[in-house]
């Protein structure tokens, strides 16, 4: 009986944690910030590419901030 509660608790897991990434690739409610609002792409094809990266939202976000980190750096 101890695993049937243990595997209902992992499924339940499982869709919640789905469900925050299905949330973070379709929305913008796990950014920290409005970047990927700001963003002004100098070509169709870059906008293309960058919308395709298998990244969720949130990982865009970091991704760009990172870049921009560096950039100012330079």
């Amino acid at each position: 009986m101890s695993d049937n509660k243990t595997n209902i608790k992992n499924e339940k897991d499982n869709s919640d944690e789905i469900e925050r990434v299905y949330k973070d690739i379709t929305t913008h409610k796990y950014c920290k910030t409005n970047i990927l609002h700001n963003l002004k792409f100098e070509s169709e094809l870059d906008e293309f590419i960058f919308s395709s990266l298998p990244l969720s939202n949130s990982q865009k976000e970091k991704l760009l901030i990172d870049v921009y980190s560096l950039d100012k750096r330079n």
